[in-house]
Protein backbone atom coordinates (compact mmCIF):
# COMPACT_ATOMS: atom_id res chain seq x y z
CA UNK A 1 0.00 0.00 0.00
CA UNK A 2 1.45 3.46 -0.59
CA UNK A 3 1.60 5.66 2.07
CA UNK A 4 -0.49 8.61 2.03
CA UNK A 5 1.07 12.29 1.16
CA UNK A 6 -0.13 16.01 1.66
CA UNK A 7 0.98 18.09 -0.94
CA UNK A 8 0.48 22.12 -1.41
CA UNK A 9 -2.16 20.79 -4.18
CA UNK A 10 -4.22 19.26 -1.92
CA UNK A 11 -3.88 22.11 0.74
CA UNK A 12 -5.22 24.49 -1.55
CA UNK A 13 -8.05 22.45 -3.10
CA UNK A 14 -8.98 21.84 0.03
CA UNK A 15 -9.06 25.28 1.56
CA UNK A 16 -11.01 26.14 -1.34
CA UNK A 17 -13.51 23.95 -0.31
CA UNK A 18 -13.98 25.33 3.01
CA UNK A 19 -13.82 28.42 2.04
CA UNK A 20 -16.27 28.59 -0.55
CA UNK A 21 -19.01 26.20 2.09
CA UNK A 22 -18.56 29.46 4.26
CA UNK A 23 -18.78 32.09 1.94
CA UNK A 24 -22.57 32.14 1.59
CA UNK A 25 -23.25 35.01 0.03
CA UNK A 26 -20.15 33.99 -2.47
CA UNK A 27 -18.72 37.56 -2.55
CA UNK A 28 -15.28 35.91 -2.54
CA UNK A 29 -15.23 37.24 1.03
CA UNK A 30 -15.91 34.95 4.69
CA UNK A 31 -17.71 37.44 7.31
CA UNK A 32 -18.07 36.63 11.11
CA UNK A 33 -21.22 37.22 10.24
CA UNK A 34 -21.28 34.28 7.74
CA UNK A 35 -19.71 32.25 10.46
CA UNK A 36 -22.27 32.67 12.74
CA UNK A 37 -24.68 31.94 10.52
CA UNK A 38 -23.51 28.61 9.55
CA UNK A 39 -23.09 27.95 13.38
CA UNK A 40 -26.67 28.99 14.22
CA UNK A 41 -28.15 26.57 11.10
CA UNK A 42 -25.73 23.45 12.54
CA UNK A 43 -27.02 23.79 16.07
CA UNK A 44 -30.59 24.46 15.08
CA UNK A 45 -30.13 21.20 12.75
CA UNK A 46 -28.98 19.36 15.47
CA UNK A 47 -31.74 20.33 17.94
CA UNK A 48 -34.10 19.76 15.46
CA UNK A 49 -32.68 15.76 14.47
CA UNK A 50 -32.33 15.32 18.29
CA UNK A 51 -36.23 16.12 18.62
CA UNK A 52 -36.85 13.97 15.78
CA UNK A 53 -35.45 11.22 17.97
CA UNK A 54 -37.16 11.47 20.50
CA UNK A 55 -40.77 12.30 18.95
CA UNK A 56 -40.98 8.76 18.12
CA UNK A 57 -44.51 9.00 16.63
CA UNK A 58 -43.47 12.43 14.46
CA UNK A 59 -46.47 14.29 16.09
CA UNK A 60 -43.90 17.06 16.74
CA UNK A 61 -45.18 16.53 20.52
CA UNK A 62 -43.20 15.21 22.77
CA UNK A 63 -45.28 13.15 25.34
CA UNK A 64 -44.70 11.72 28.74
CA UNK A 65 -43.86 8.10 27.20
CA UNK A 66 -41.41 9.55 24.64
CA UNK A 67 -39.80 11.85 27.13
CA UNK A 68 -39.42 8.53 29.36
CA UNK A 69 -38.11 6.29 26.83
CA UNK A 70 -35.30 8.86 25.86
CA UNK A 71 -34.39 9.19 29.09
CA UNK A 72 -33.82 5.57 30.23
CA UNK A 73 -32.06 5.37 26.50
CA UNK A 74 -29.43 7.64 28.35
CA UNK A 75 -28.79 5.51 31.43
CA UNK A 76 -26.66 6.69 33.74
CA UNK A 77 -26.74 10.23 32.22
CA UNK A 78 -30.89 10.68 32.75
CA UNK A 79 -29.90 10.94 36.61
CA UNK A 80 -27.61 13.77 36.66
CA UNK A 81 -29.41 17.17 37.46
CA UNK A 82 -26.07 18.76 38.13
CA UNK A 83 -25.76 21.03 34.86
CA UNK A 84 -23.62 17.93 33.30
CA UNK A 85 -25.10 17.67 29.32
CA UNK A 86 -26.27 14.11 28.29
CA UNK A 87 -25.07 15.00 25.18
CA UNK A 88 -21.66 16.04 23.98
CA UNK A 89 -21.95 19.44 22.06
CA UNK A 90 -18.33 20.03 21.64
CA UNK A 91 -19.07 18.38 18.04
CA UNK A 92 -21.23 21.19 16.74
CA UNK A 93 -19.25 23.31 14.55
CA UNK A 94 -18.14 26.69 15.49
CA UNK A 95 -15.56 26.53 12.46
CA UNK A 96 -15.89 25.04 8.89
CA UNK A 97 -12.71 22.10 8.95
CA UNK A 98 -12.03 20.11 6.39
CA UNK A 99 -14.75 18.35 4.63
CA UNK A 100 -15.89 14.94 4.49
CA UNK A 101 -15.41 14.57 0.79
CA UNK A 102 -11.31 14.64 0.92
CA UNK A 103 -11.22 11.06 0.36
CA UNK A 104 -8.58 9.00 2.68
CA UNK A 105 -6.37 12.22 3.17
CA UNK A 106 -9.44 13.87 4.69
CA UNK A 107 -7.55 12.92 8.55
CA UNK A 108 -4.54 14.36 7.45
CA UNK A 109 -5.47 17.16 6.19
CA UNK A 110 -7.82 17.63 8.82
CA UNK A 111 -4.76 17.57 11.66
CA UNK A 112 -2.80 20.19 9.52
CA UNK A 113 -5.09 22.47 8.02
CA UNK A 114 -6.64 25.12 10.50
CA UNK A 115 -10.33 25.06 10.51
CA UNK A 116 -12.29 28.21 9.31
CA UNK A 117 -13.31 30.13 12.34
CA UNK A 118 -13.88 33.45 13.84
CA UNK A 119 -10.58 33.52 15.43
CA UNK A 120 -8.96 32.41 11.95
CA UNK A 121 -10.57 35.09 10.37
CA UNK A 122 -8.69 38.00 12.56
CA UNK A 123 -5.59 35.75 12.24
CA UNK A 124 -5.73 35.52 8.62
CA UNK A 125 -7.11 39.94 7.84
CA UNK A 126 -3.82 41.16 7.29
CA UNK A 127 -5.95 43.93 5.31
CA UNK A 128 -7.88 44.18 8.27
CA UNK A 129 -11.03 44.53 6.31
CA UNK A 130 -14.59 42.55 7.17
CA UNK A 131 -13.68 39.34 6.58
CA UNK A 132 -10.70 37.66 4.96
CA UNK A 133 -10.90 36.61 1.27
CA UNK A 134 -9.15 33.16 -0.51
CA UNK A 135 -5.74 34.53 -0.85
CA UNK A 136 -5.75 35.59 3.11
CA UNK A 137 -7.23 31.64 4.18
CA UNK A 138 -4.73 30.63 1.50
CA UNK A 139 -1.64 32.37 3.36
CA UNK A 140 -2.67 30.76 6.99
CA UNK A 141 -2.90 27.78 5.52
CA UNK A 142 0.35 27.10 3.55
CA UNK A 143 2.24 28.71 7.00
CA UNK A 144 1.00 25.53 8.79
CA UNK A 145 2.18 23.60 5.98
CA UNK A 146 5.65 24.92 6.18
CA UNK A 147 5.75 24.09 9.33
CA UNK A 148 4.81 20.54 9.21
CA UNK A 149 6.95 20.27 6.54
CA UNK A 150 9.99 18.85 8.35
CA UNK A 151 12.68 17.93 5.19
CA UNK A 152 11.09 21.16 3.03
CA UNK A 153 10.24 18.88 0.03
CA UNK A 154 6.97 19.98 -0.45
CA UNK A 155 5.06 16.91 0.81
CA UNK A 156 3.79 16.15 4.26
CA UNK A 157 3.98 12.46 5.08
CA UNK A 158 1.83 10.68 7.78
CA UNK A 159 5.37 10.87 9.92
CA UNK A 160 5.60 14.63 9.56
CA UNK A 161 1.98 15.69 10.38
CA UNK A 162 2.07 13.48 13.29
CA UNK A 163 5.38 15.17 14.76
CA UNK A 164 3.89 18.05 14.03
CA UNK A 165 0.53 17.42 15.66
CA UNK A 166 2.30 15.86 18.63
CA UNK A 167 4.31 19.41 19.14
CA UNK A 168 0.51 21.55 18.71
CA UNK A 169 -0.71 19.33 21.36
CA UNK A 170 2.61 20.07 23.80
CA UNK A 171 1.66 23.46 23.39
CA UNK A 172 -2.07 23.35 23.48
CA UNK A 173 -3.93 19.97 23.85
CA UNK A 174 -7.09 21.18 23.85
CA UNK A 175 -6.77 22.65 20.28
CA UNK A 176 -6.52 19.66 18.71
CA UNK A 177 -9.21 18.12 16.63
CA UNK A 178 -11.48 16.26 18.66
CA UNK A 179 -10.41 17.25 21.93
CA UNK A 180 -12.24 19.62 24.32
CA UNK A 181 -11.78 23.49 24.86
CA UNK A 182 -10.41 25.06 27.84
CA UNK A 183 -12.75 25.60 30.35
CA UNK A 184 -13.65 29.33 31.02
CA UNK A 185 -11.50 31.89 31.56
CA UNK A 186 -8.06 29.43 31.28
CA UNK A 187 -5.06 31.09 29.56
CA UNK A 188 -5.07 30.30 25.85
CA UNK A 189 -1.83 30.12 23.73
CA UNK A 190 -1.70 30.54 19.93
CA UNK A 191 -1.40 26.61 18.60
CA UNK A 192 0.71 27.79 15.77
CA UNK A 193 3.38 29.50 18.20
CA UNK A 194 7.05 28.04 17.93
Amino acid sequence: MKPVTIDLDDIEKTAREMFEAADLNSDGMVTIAELQDLTDRARDQAIGERFRSVDTNGNQLIDPAEFSAWQHSLGALAYRDDGSRAYDVTHLPDAVGVPSSSNKKGPLLSIVMVPLSKITLIEANTNYDEGIDFREFLILQRKEFDKADGNSDGRLTDQEIRAWADGRRSQRPDLIAGERPSPPGAQSRDPRAP
